[in-house]
């Protein structure tokens, strides 16, 4: 969840207000004045799984990276 909201938010401020944030940068901030961007929760996501990946690498050495998307392949189809 922290990794959609943060790449959905900063893929707005990337992809379409740059200009203004790069003025006003505490604006970034400012979760509840609007501004997600799909494209850049997708980033978040995947990120966020990839570090998810090397954390558990320790506990359970056969979680890769194409397991955790054959994991969540199904739920995503259903959310969409």
């Amino acid at each position: 969840i922290i990794g959609t909201v943060i790449g959905a938010r900063l893929g707005h401020v990337f992809f379409y207000g740059w200009p203004y944030y790069r003025v006003h940068p505490l604006e970034i901030f400012k979760l509840w004045e609007g501004g997600l961007a799909s494209h850049g929760a997708a980033i978040g996501i995947l990120l966020a799984m990839g570090v998810f990946v090397i954390w558990s690498r320790r506990k359970a050495p056969w979680v890769t990276f194409l397991t955790t998307l054959d994991l969540l392949m199904i739920p995503t189809a259903c959310a969409g």
